[in-house]
């Protein structure tokens, strides 16, 4: 479950099962008759980078260790720290920068859904 945390990617085998490779989430079919046929496929979503981003902070916020500063502005060739949304939650205090790393603030914690949307609705 940790890697699905991270965002990284994996395979999904069965009914029902979700696999994210190559920036492609693909979902198989909840019935089994199609299954059984071999028509087992029932959705192909390609991620581009900017959902490949939100979904790399959604995930690695609700980590109580947040998400590993470095790893993200390489993954993404940015500067997460430099990101307006980031510095203004930053600085008030709903986000810490903890040993390079990014995370909600314990205090906030049940204001996480909010913080997050505010995240969504910038311009990462």
């Amino acid at each position: 479950n940790q890697n699905y945390w991270l965002n990284g990617e994996y395979y999904g085998f069965g009914l029902g099962a979700v696999s994210y490779l190559n920036n492609q989430r693909t979902s198989n079919t909840k019935n089994l008759s199609k299954y059984l046929k071999g028509d087992y496929l029932k959705s192909v979503i390609y991620e581009d980078i900017q959902r490949q981003k939100e979904n790399t902070l959604i995930l690695g916020l609700r980590l109580t260790k947040g998400i590993n500063i470095d790893d993200y502005n390489l993954k993404y060739a940015t500067n997460l720290l430099e990101k307006g949304v980031i510095k203004e939650l930053i600085n008030a205090e709903y986000l810490v920068v903890d040993n390079n790393y990014i995370k909600c603030n314990e205090k906030y914690l049940y204001l996480e859904n909010s913080i997050l949307e505010k995240i969504l609705d910038s311009d990462l």
